[in-house]
């Protein structure tokens, strides 16, 4: 049985990738943010205890630095990462990419269209090191930050749960993250 599937690389599918793909990321940096935010109130805490026992001025040169350079990291890790995947987005959906995919029992065949060319590729299973699926899309992980998209809405051959059931016949179960 073959199952294809076609999907156009818009802006909308490339940005539910990285949404996807940075929310294991942004979880780490929230994680680093917390413990930098209570270091820096424990700080804080500690020069109001030894301001309030005469020992040092309040909120020395140093805890000022620190919260200055703090707030300049936030914002940066905060807006740097959204900014360029929306320009990253924009410029790859302009190139029009389409993505014909076949896929079959021994592997699959991508055949990918775009204004600067067109690039043609089978492949056997094993180089899939990671399968995750969103509301929209499943994302076949070729490395760790690059993934093949996989419209669920462009299947031309065969279903959703058709796809679905052939993943959990080819794919190792640990490599597997899908509903």
């Amino acid at each position: 049985m073959e199952i294809k599937n076609t999907t156009s690389y818009t802006y909308d599918v490339l940005m539910e990738f990285n949404r996807q793909h940075k929310r294991k990321l942004f979880r780490a940096i929230s994680i680093i943010f917390f413990v930098a935010t209570v270091a820096m109130l424990a700080a804080m805490l500690g020069n109001l205890i030894l301001c309030a026992v005469g020992i040092m001025e309040l909120f020395d040169v140093q805890i000022r630095s620190m919260a200055l350079l703090y707030a300049t990291l936030s914002i940066f890790l905060l807006l740097f990462p959204r900014l360029h995947r929306r320009k990253f987005c924009r410029k790859q959906a302009a190139i029009h990419s389409v993505e014909n995919y076949v896929f079959t029992q021994e592997g699959f065949e991508n055949i990918s269209t775009s204004d600067t060319g067109n690039v043609q590729g089978q492949y056997k299973y094993d180089v899939i090191v990671n399968v995750t699926e969103s509301d929209h899309a499943f994302y076949l992980y070729i490395a760790p930050g690059a993934a093949l998209i996989v419209a669920k809405d462009g299947f031309t051959e065969g279903t959703e749960n058709d796809f679905r059931l052939l993943l959990r016949t080819v794919i190792d179960p640990k490599k597997l993250h899908i509903d």
